[in-house]
């Protein structure tokens, strides 16, 4: 950041001008911080203070969302893992009542089922 520089006057007169400066990041440079604390005792220690709130509160809620996306993650494998035992109880169960066609239809189908789930995943890492 470059300082703003004083107005200069001109050969034609007083001219309005504006000045203006600023910053890229979370903090003001020093030069500005400085001013801060000119303009009110103790104003760049809450400057810093505030910021480091804000970080500690983002932080916090990006921990909680990360936290609900793991326990969702764990929740669909769990009730995808309750699915395929299951499908596969009740292929067993139409194998010993002789529907073969059945036990093939709902034991293959949970199969494939897994396999595209599996490779779709694999898919998005």
């Amino acid at each position: 950041m470059s300082e703003p520089q004083a107005p200069q006057d001109s050969s034609s007169g007083n001219q309005p001008q504006v000045v203006s400066a600023k910053w890229v990041g979370p903090l003001p440079p020093p030069a500005v911080l400085r001013e801060f604390e000119d303009l009110l005792p103790g104003g760049a220690e809450r400057l810093f203070d505030q910021f480091e709130k804000e970080a500690e509160h983002r932080r916090s809620c990006e921990k909680k969302q990360l936290d609900a996306a793991i326990a969702d993650t764990r929740l669909g494998q769990f009730l995808a893992g309750l699915y395929a035992v299951c499908a596969f109880g009740v292929a067993a169960f139409a194998i010993y009542k002789e529907a073969n066609w059945a036990a093939v239809v709902i034991g293959g189908t949970t199969i494939v089922g897994g396999i595209v789930a599996f490779l779709r995943q694999r898919e998005k890492e």
